[in-house]
């Protein structure tokens, strides 16, 4: 049986007696936009996103879809559907994205502790050895 790790993203659901882990991944992203992907055109996360915001019902069922990707590898688009349907429709699941999307970002303590969202790590040097530059 599989645990949610929330300090991972991740979030445990029940639907009818089966357990679920939603987390999104960059991998479930990139299944994502290829998803959505038209004649070699690649959308945005950002776009695909306000489109499920917007209730467009295609773009709920792949966000849910891509959230199943780590986890429930097996689960295609078509049955993260009826998954969909059997947890109580498009709202219910909206409530579980905006959980999953709320448990997988920063906790806004932590931002704070290291110097805000804009705070950017130092530049690497670059190394000394074999093939570098001396100054």
């Amino acid at each position: 049986m599989i645990t949610a790790n929330p300090e991972k993203g991740e979030f445990g659901i029940v639907i009818g007696a089966q357990s679920y882990v939603l987390c999104m991944t960059f991998n479930g992203l990139i299944d994502l936009q290829n998803l959505f992907a038209k004649d070699g055109a690649i959308p945005t996360i950002e776009s695909i996103l306000k489109r499920a915001t917007n209730g467009e019902l295609e773009a709920v069922r792949g966000v849910f879809w891509a959230t199943l990707r780590r986890h429930h590898p097996n689960v295609t688009v078509e049955q993260a559907g009826e998954l969909i349907h059997e947890a109580g429709g498009a709202g219910a699941v909206d409530a579980m994205l905006q959980h999953t999307g709320v448990a997988s970002a920063p906790d806004p303590r932590d931002v704070e502790a290291v110097g805000g969202a804009a705070t950017r790590p130092p530049k690497a040097r670059k190394p000394r050895g074999i093939g570098a530059r001396l100054n």
